[in-house]
């Protein structure tokens, strides 16, 4: 008799064991698929973008240095050109004949502009030195401050023919000690020396002084009357006449007078806004070139010692004018003194004041041949100046209206 095998049912779908084993198996499949395609469309864009971000860096990295380093030269004179020309091979060959003996140094430490090859220049011949001073850590912002009102006062100098010399730049900030300062002024063979500064003083009016050696008393008191007439501030109490009699390291080295100028009281509120005021700092140029002007025209040997000149004053001033296009603008002042010279300035809209050239710019009547309508709104000033001091005009604006439109 054939005998039977048993047949095992174990994995089959019969058995109940076996399904489920099979369905647990196919659910898992499923929801793999499922969340890897979920997946995939959530985050699927983002990994693409990364990818190519990461390729595209890659891909990047050697051109973009090599290839820069050409178009520099042609935009940006940028960090590496910078520091290899310096200010020395610039500065030196604008030194001239003052600076011939200045050690190797000196040339990098201060800045000097040609003078004006006007002899009629109120200052021509004179090389003034300008020392910014307070430039340590503690007082950084004076520092800067101080800067600022060294190169206001310097542009204006050097447009009345002076040389001159600072004491130091931005970048030689605390750097420059007193007796380097002093070598520089001397070796640079200055006339005259003005130190800027100001006084920490917690005072409720606003007030100034100049600190001078013995021997520069007299040049002192000049340039404090001069420096109190111009800025309308008062001498500070306790100074004799606005006037400190003390040593100082500068003064005494450099070869020269020297005054140290206490422009104001840096902690007290007007003193503070008006120093940091461009219109203020017009006063300050104006208050010190009226007191170099009252010293030179005092010195030993003027021809104007025995009769000393009267300072300029404007009587009369221009006035607003308005003028039919083709016509001719002119502007006229009136003021008294000796010898006076008339210096007529024009500022367009957004620009900044330029001298004008011409002939009749340099005398009290300004006449300017056809106008046109695009010079609206331009304005005037005039200079009037001697070795007495200067006074400045009125500001005056010039209306042009068409052809067609007459003068009202």
């Amino acid at each position: 008799m054939k005998q039977i095998k048993k047949r095992r049912r174990i994995l089959r779908i019969g058995n109940p064991i076996g399904f489920s084993l099979f369905c647990l198996v196919c659910l898992a499949l499923m929801a793999g698929l499922y969340l890897g395609i979920s997946w995939a469309i959530k985050n699927g864009p983002g990994v693409v973008k990364a990818m190519r971000t990461a390729v595209q860096e890659e891909v990047m990295t050697t051109p973009t240095v090599e290839p820069s380093r050409e178009p520099k030269d042609e935009l940006l004179p940028t960090a590496t050109p910078t520091p290899s020309p310096t200010p020395e091979p610039k500065e030196t060959p604008d030194l001239g004949t003052p600076v011939a003996t200045t050690p190797t140094p000196e040339p990098t430490i201060y800045v000097t502009a040609p003078p004006q090859e006007d002899m009629n220049a109120a200052l021509y011949g004179q090389i003034i030195g300008i020392d910014p001073c307070r430039d340590s850590t503690k007082h950084a912002e004076e520092a800067e401050n101080n800067l600022i009102i060294a190169n206001h006062l310097k542009r204006y100098l050097e447009s009345q023919g002076a040389t001159v010399v600072l004491g130091r730049t931005e970048e030689d900030r605390g750097k420059v000690d007193d007796n380097t300062r002093a070598k520089i002024f001397r070796n640079a063979g200055c006339t005259y020396v003005i130190r800027l500064k100001c006084n920490y003083i917690n005072a409720k009016t606003s007030a100034c002084y100049v600190k001078v050696t013995k021997k520069n008393k007299a040049f002192g008191q000049r340039m404090i009357n001069a420096y109190v007439a111009a800025t309308g501030m008062q001498k500070q109490n306790g100074k004799k006449d606005g006037v400190q009699v003390e040593d100082d390291t500068v003064a005494e080295k450099c070869g020269c007078p020297c005054v140290a100028f206490l422009m104001g009281n840096w902690d007290n509120e007007t003193d503070y806004a008006n120093l940091h005021d461009e219109v203020f700092m017009d006063k300050i140029t104006e208050g010190i070139f009226n007191g170099l002007m009252a010293e030179i025209s005092d010195e030993p040997g003027s021809t104007e010692a025995d009769a000393p000149l009267e300072a300029p004053t404007i009587t009369t001033q221009p006035t607003d004018v308005t003028v039919v296009e083709g016509g001719n603008l002119n502007l006229s002042v009136v003021a008294t003194g000796s010898d006076l010279k008339y210096q007529w300035e024009l500022k367009a809209p957004m620009g900044a004041w330029t001298k004008l050239t011409s002939t009749s710019a340099r005398t009290a009547n300004l006449s300017i041949p056809n106008v046109q309508t695009r010079h609206t709104g331009y304005t005037y000033r005039c200079t009037v100046s001697n070795k007495a001091g200067k006074v400045t005009s009125n500001v005056v604006t010039l209306t042009v209206n068409p052809a067609s439109t007459s003068q009202p």
